[in-house]
């Protein structure tokens, strides 16, 4: 099964918040990418919106950075009712797929 994020409302809050954590570990997108094993160009637009993250990069970038994956849907960021039912969708797929 493939989830997607169709959204690119989500994708940019998404790729903000992963921004900011790399800003605040001081670190160069080249570093982080090579940690996680995507292309720096790949990473780049993950940060900017415009990159659907799979699951696997999400749960990578999660743990290198070291945050729950639910810093990154914190519902505390101007998310729409329906996003925020779109996110919800998502974190409970990817607990799903944790358990497997």
């Amino acid at each position: 099964m493939v989830f997607i994020i169709d959204s690119n409302n989500i994708l940019l809050k998404i790729g903000k918040k992963i921004y900011e954590l790399r800003k605040e570990a001081d670190l160069k997108q080249i570093d982080v990418s090579k940690q996680i094993g995507i292309p720096q160009s790949s990473y780049s637009e993950i940060e900017n919106g415009h990159y659907n993250i799979t699951i696997r990069q999400l749960v990578k970038i999660c743990e290198f950075y070291k945050v729950d994956i639910s810093y990154i849907f914190n519902e505390n960021d101007g998310f729409t009712e329906k996003e925020l039912i779109e996110l919800a969708d998502f974190k409970k797929y990817i607990i799903s797929k944790r358990r497997n």
